[in-house]
């Protein structure tokens, strides 16, 4: 009989390298004691460390669970480890040479579990020097999300030697931890000194701020000390595009083009190069700008240039092909107003009245006149008539009422919308009366459909009510509005200009009809003066 031969690893004098798969033993108690560490090989916190790999033995088989994700290596090596397991041991190693009189930090995170139960080896680390000493001082940060006030879950934490342009290409940083459930990371074994702290959703594993990621950082330099016990706190957010770039943006086979163009940018242009009409329109809401070929449309695509004078000159391609169908749907219009509400409509198209007053509507199944008019944005609609509160109207906007930007016209639009009369509302009492002075805010209520129910401007502490609140549960958001402009600015990280804050002053508020409710935030919810 010929047996298959294995190899024996590193620290082969100490490690049984086995050939046999693992598996777990069925039956018995559960397990749920995680693996411990019998040994380090060589020991951890090795002083004079000139090897290029370690191992650690444990007191039972174990696995690897997504390990790659999980480890992290402070300060981080130019190409990640290569981690392996044999048998109860696992075996990490690298190639690349390290840095002189430095303390290397390898931190396992869920990263290695046993067999039976995967079980984690939790809080598992490995610690060298490459000189004659280990650094021992640490820190410990908070990172929250800036909208919803949450903890910040696996986002790198980098502690950087020079403050330079993070945005830039830019060396690897010094030190580097990873927040936990809590939002919380922790460095240990560090250097006396004064770092630029930064934390970062780092996808893509740069150590960059890339577009779409969200950053956030201490504004003032973080001196670390043997004895430092403060817990710092980082607000995470989204940052506005480095570059001015039509670099998010959708498109469609009827010659609809929508792209992503912040207020901020300024104003914007856009022109067929192969002389196709177009129309183009701003929707301030969502910093969106919406562009329609004109017909009568050739079949094929058409290339679009997009132009804010000489910073950008961006082009985009967009197809238009003959549309088979006759008829192009829409979603159903339902919703609950008050009755200072204007019933709305938004849709997925440039929309055109053909006819305004070919509207079925039902009062208590009595018929009612009302009428379509356009609204200030090109894709949606306003429903004007004399409606009547505590009234429910239920009804259809009959098939050809719309056509779209190509002339397609509309399938049927079901209705069904109720107006609360005002008797049936309720109201919020709010207590900022120890709100920051001398401070611009914006208030939200924010219903169910993360949508915007209610906003209003404070520019005083004090007693604040909100009135006619359709019944239902809300989050209650204060936005500090410091450049006056009624609006949440996001972080720009190259000018390190920090994202106007968002604070949670309730996240669930459950207003009832013809009720008051009574609302004291928490003073940790709070701007203090």
């Amino acid at each position: 009989m010929r047996f298959k031969s294995c190899k024996i690893g590193l620290w082969s004098a100490l490690l049984l390298a086995g050939c046999a798969q693992v598996k777990p033993i069925p039956g018995g108690d559960k397990d749920r004691t995680p693996p411990k560490v019998i040994q380090f090989m060589p020991a951890n916190e090795q002083l004079q460390f000139g090897a290029k790999s370690f191992a650690i033995e444990f007191d039972e088989y174990i696995t690897l669970n997504n390990v790659q994700q999980e480890l992290v290596v402070s300060p981080p090596l130019q190409s990640p480890p290569s981690v392996t397991i044999r048998q109860k041991t696992v075996v990490v190693s690298w190639k690349e040479e390290l840095l002189p009189n430095t303390t290397y930090n390898f931190q396992f995170g869920d990263g290695i579990v046993d067999v039976n139960e995967a079980n984690k080896a939790a809080n598992l680390q490995y610690v060298f020097s490459t000189g004659t000493n280990i650094d021992t001082a640490s820190s410990r940060v908070r990172v929250i999300d800036n909208l919803t006030s949450e903890p910040s879950k696996q986002v790198k934490v980098l502690l950087y030697e020079n403050d330079s342009d993070i945005v830039a290409n830019r060396p690897r940083p010094i030190y580097i931890s990873k927040t936990n459930d809590q939002g919380i990371a922790t460095f240990r074994y560090l250097r006396n000194g004064t770092y630029a702290l930064y934390a970062l959703e780092d996808a893509n594993g740069n150590y960059r701020a890339d577009d779409n990621e969200k950053i956030g950082w201490l504004q003032e330099p973080l001196n670390v000390t043997v004895d430092d016990t403060l817990q710092r706190m980082i607000r995470l957010s989204q940052a506005n595009p480095e570059l001015k770039r039509v670099d998010q943006y959708m498109s469609d086979s009827t010659g609809v083009l929508h792209f992503y163009w912040p207020a901020l940018w300024g104003s914007v242009q856009v022109e067929s190069l192969d002389g196709r009409a177009l129309s183009h329109w701003t929707d301030p809401i969502n910093d969106t700008i919406w562009t329609f070929l004109a017909p009568p449309v050739a079949n094929g695509y058409s290339t679009l240039r997009v132009t804010n004078g000489m910073e950008v000159s961006d082009t985009l391609t967009i197809p238009y092909f003959t549309q088979s169908e006759d008829r192009w749907a829409l979603t159903a219009m339902s919703a609950k107003y008050t009755m200072d509400d204007q019933p709305t409509y938004t849709g997925p198209h440039r929309i055109e009245i053909v006819e305004a007053n070919q509207i079925l509507l039902d009062a208590d199944s009595i018929p009612t006149p009302f009428k379509w008019v356009t609204d200030e944005a090109a894709h949606r609609l306003r429903l004007e008539g004399d409606f009547k509160p505590g009234q429910q109207y239920k009804g259809w906007a009959l098939p050809g009422v719309f056509k779209n930007n190509v002339g397609i016209l509309n399938d049927s639009l079901k209705v069904d919308i109720t107006f609360i009369a005002d008797q049936d509302l309720g109201s919020l009492q709010l207590d900022l009366t120890n709100l920051r002075k001398g401070i611009q805010y914006e208030l939200y209520l924010i219903n169910k459909k993360d949508e915007v129910a209610k906003k209003m401007t404070i520019s005083q502490p004090g007693q604040i009510k909100i009135s006619k609140i359709i019944p239902g549960e809300y989050q209650v958001r204060l936005l500090e509005d410091l450049n006056l402009n009624g609006r949440g600015d996001l972080a720009t990280a190259s000018t390190k200009t920090p994202a106007e804050r968002w604070f949670i002053l309730s996240k669930n508020v459950l207003i009832r009809s013809n009720w008051e409710i009574q609302l004291k935030p928490d003073s940790t919810s709070l701007p203090l003066d």
